[in-house]
């Protein structure tokens, strides 16, 4: 493994472990709020615009389920890159 894939492979890692905790939390929330930042926002916004709140009922099936494809897709690359670990990744 090069360094460079060694690099990947780390990030990998670290945004599956991420995207499983974002998978817990959204499981778990009763509202979620959607907005859109500053179409001009200079330095980070500080705000969001539009904003939306939806029931978990209205969204967050749709959230965990875009979650758990990008951990899926993840988890295939580490595959890809020869990568294995002695517990599933995603599943905590």
């Amino acid at each position: 493994m090069t360094s460079d894939e060694l690099k990947h492979a780390h990030k990998l890692l670290n945004n599956i472990e991420n995207s499983v905790r974002l998978r817990a939390i959204y499981s778990e929330a009763g509202h979620i709020i959607v907005g859109i930042p500053p179409a001009r926002a200079v330095g980070g916004f500080k705000h969001i615009e539009h904003e939306l709140t939806l029931s978990a009922a209205e969204i967050g099936d749709q959230i965990v389920s875009v979650l758990e494809k990008r951990i899926a897709t993840m988890q295939g690359e580490l595959r890809e890159l020869g990568v294995t670990t002695t517990q599933p990744l995603g599943n905590q």
